[in-house]
């Protein structure tokens, strides 16, 4: 039920972030595993973002991904977020992408929606993010907080 609801949360947040989109051709990028590397101006970052992504599809939100990473790691959160969101649009059921959205959250010191994206990502990985989770800086501002502590409690009892 959660799940749902944050899909819904964030299917909406898409919809009203991509109400200018009138461009409906896709910027491709390759993909090489473990590559987060996105070549291509700043202009065709921007232009990728008011893009709809194709539903379903897990090389779209392979390619979100990517431009997402370069973002963050850019330092450009909100964009790196569109992304995001972009990416679970084009596959909800890849939980990197809750993950993500959730280490952004943290930054924007909304700790509520990022530990509901922590579970969904959880979830979805059937628990096996769960140390990455736990390893990742960006979170520590959160995992002292009752709620983080509750869930990783119950995915190592799973």
């Amino acid at each position: 039920m959660k799940f749902k609801i944050i899909t819904s949360i964030l299917i909406l947040t898409f919809s009203l972030l991509s109400l200018n989109a009138e461009d409906n051709e896709i910027v491709t990028r390759d993909h090489t595993p473990g590559d987060n590397t996105v070549t291509g101006s700043e202009d065709d970052y921007n232009r990728v973002l008011t893009i709809n992504p194709v539903k379903g599809d897990r090389d779209e939100a392979l390619k979100y991904h990517k431009i997402a990473s370069q973002y963050y790691r850019q330092k450009k959160y909100n964009e790196a977020e569109i992304a995001w969101i972009k990416c679970v649009y084009a596959d909800p059921s890849w939980a990197r992408s809750y993950y993500n959205l959730a280490c952004k959250r943290v930054l924007m010191n909304d700790s509520v929606i990022a530990i509901a994206l922590i579970n969904t990502a959880l979830q979805l990985s059937n628990g096996t993010l769960l140390e990455k989770i736990m390893e990742d800086k960006d979170l520590d501002s959160i995992k002292n907080e009752k709620a983080f502590l509750d869930l990783v409690q119950k995915y190592r009892n799973k």
